[in-house]
């Protein structure tokens, strides 16, 4: 997890920003969580607090002041997004205390959590000073905090979901070779595997990823079909029309993950 310096535009530096994405940092209360560490990813050079200030500032905390708070106290909000805002307070006082800190309200608070969890961290520059960089490889959420069932299902089905699923749209193309969506394909996990230029154990995989949607079906056992057995998948096009998107921003600024098993055939 050392800190380096990157070039601008490098696969590194692109590699440190997806794995704040694609590792589920953006649902993790306060919401300026994977804000910050994706800011620190995507810096050339570890940097200090005052170079960050900039990054904080907005019109509740016009000077990027790090006692100001992580929660954005200023903004308005109904009675539903106050219990949502309750709630994820209530989170991350119970990740703080994971590592015997006091509740997070400052943004200075959060910074102090991300460091204890090994998510940042402080390295002494040339001139003495302190300086910030995000970790590499980032851990996931449920490697460092304490996540509930919820959360461990919805973190567990984003990193599946990141996995996986540029290999789950290559198994989809083969419903629509030439335009015309067909409602069956009949394969094996292998010859998926060399669709997919993969593994059949990533084949598999993606195939799960695609029966959880409910809009794909398969009446062979994936879980445990040998790589070489043929089975025959199926999609229902109106489902996955109405139904695909499932990742999106909630109320509070977090990615927001509805798994299969929340939306049951009514989602």
């Amino acid at each position: 997890m050392t800190a380096v310096s990157l070039p601008d535009g490098s696969q590194d530096q692109h590699e440190r920003i997806h794995s704040v994405i694609g590792g589920g940092w953006l649902r993790v209360p306060p919401p300026m969580t994977g804000l910050l560490l994706m800011a620190l990813a995507s810096r050339r050079e570890p940097v200090t607090r005052e170079d960050l200030r900039p990054f904080l500032r907005n019109s509740a905390n016009p000077s990027g002041d790090w006692k100001a708070s992580c929660w954005d106290d200023g903004h308005e909000r109904d009675a539903e997004e106050l219990a949502d805002l309750e709630a994820a307070r209530t989170t991350a006082a119970r990740y703080a205390a994971h590592y015997e800190l006091p509740p997070v309200c400052t943004l200075s608070d959060m910074l102090t959590l991300l460091i204890a969890a090994g998510l940042v961290r402080e390295l002494p520059g040339a001139d003495g000073q302190l300086r910030l960089a995000a970790a590499f490889p980032l851990p996931g959420p449920h490697e460092v905090f304490p996540l509930d069932a919820e959360e461990q299902a919805a973190q567990g089905w984003l990193r599946r979901h990141n996995a996986y699923h540029g290999d789950a749209a290559g198994i989809i193309a083969l419903f629509d070779p030439s335009g015309v969506r067909g409602q069956e394909i009949t394969t094996s996990l292998d010859r998926l595997a060399r669709v997919i230029d993969g593994h059949p154990h990533d084949a598999r995989e993606a195939v799960r990823l695609l029966l959880e949607q409910q809009d794909f079906t398969t009446a062979a056992d994936i879980s445990a079909l040998p790589s070489h057995k043929v089975f025959r998948l199926r999609c229902d096009w109106p489902g996955f029309d109405a139904h695909r998107m499932r990742v999106r921003r909630g109320r509070e600024g977090q990615l927001s993950v509805t798994t299969a098993a929340e939306r049951g055939d009514s989602a």
